[in-house]
């Protein structure tokens, strides 16, 4: 529980991209869940499988790039399939 806790101070310290506060690519719900991550209060999710389908998905993007260093602080592993 304490690494958790540590986690979310390690992230409130981090800052967003710049060109992230200009043009947001990342859909509002994506982007509330991502501000939320340092207010939130520790729970845990055991055994859960998230597939995310988006045909407009620019990897290259910093956004992108961001949102995944974000969101891989929460979770185990991260596959993209790309087809």
């Amino acid at each position: 529980m304490a690494q958790a806790i540590n986690k979310g101070n390690q992230s409130a310290q981090r800052k967003p991209p710049a060109s992230l506060s200009r043009t947001m690519s990342i859909p509002a719900t994506s982007e509330n869940f991502l501000l939320r991550l340092d207010n939130r209060q520790i729970s845990t999710v055991e055994n859960s499988i998230l597939i995310w389908l988006d045909t407009y998905l620019d990897i290259v993007s910093e956004e992108f790039n961001y949102f995944i260093a974000r969101f891989q602080e929460l979770v185990h592993l991260i596959l993209p399939f790309f087809d």
